[in-house]
């Protein structure tokens, strides 16, 4: 167990004037001065301290030492607070990307589907496998994968998935005219 207080609560033997106007000083964050300091104290209270007296007062109380400790505390928790964040965002993503391509497939599984129209048929699954594109890449992208690995010469590049392309292949494929789509 750690018997010193972290430097940037009250110090042994600390006035508690000093470590008021300590406390003060500390908490106008990272673009704190004495400056600014004095301006606040003498706004806010009948008080006459001079800039010198702060000076003196963060001279040997060692205040910018003590305040960027301090800050350097709340960016640790911050950016803990911020990592605890990511992770769950990341499983989050990944299991509603999951649940969201067990739905497009129990559409294309669904035995209606059987029964549309060849241009029906075509839009759903232009539809359908656009969403299941994008939803895989969700998956790939939350945990932290790349959308696509391709081998070349003994190192792995990362590609690009264009799934425009691929849905405009699936149309020409099946001929399907924008007068078509339209009576969809």
């Amino acid at each position: 167990m750690d018997l010193c207080p972290p430097i940037w609560e009250r110090q042994k033997g600390e006035r508690s004037k000093a470590y008021y106007m300590f406390t003060l000083y500390r908490d106008l964050g990272p673009m704190r001065s004495i400056a600014k300091l004095h301006k606040t104290i003498i706004n806010d209270s009948s008080n006459t301290i001079t800039t010198r007296q702060l000076g003196e007062y963060s001279r040997k109380c060692e205040w910018i030492k003590r305040a960027a400790a301090y800050d350097d505390y709340l960016d640790e928790i911050l950016r803990k607070e911020n990592e605890e964040s990511l992770k769950e965002m990341v499983k989050r993503h990944s299991e509603d990307s999951l649940k969201l391509q067990d739905t497009v497939k129990d559409i294309l599984d669904d035995p209606e589907f059987g029964k549309l129209s060849p241009t029906q048929k075509a839009w759903a699954l232009n539809t359908n496998i656009h969403s299941y594109v994008k939803i895989a890449l969700l998956e790939r992208l939350s945990r932290g994968e790349t959308t696509d690995k391709t081998e070349t010469n003994a190192h792995i590049k990362a590609e690009k998935i264009d799934v425009f392309d691929d849905i405009k292949e699936l149309k020409e494929t099946i001929k399907l005219s924008e007068k078509d789509e339209n009576k969809l």
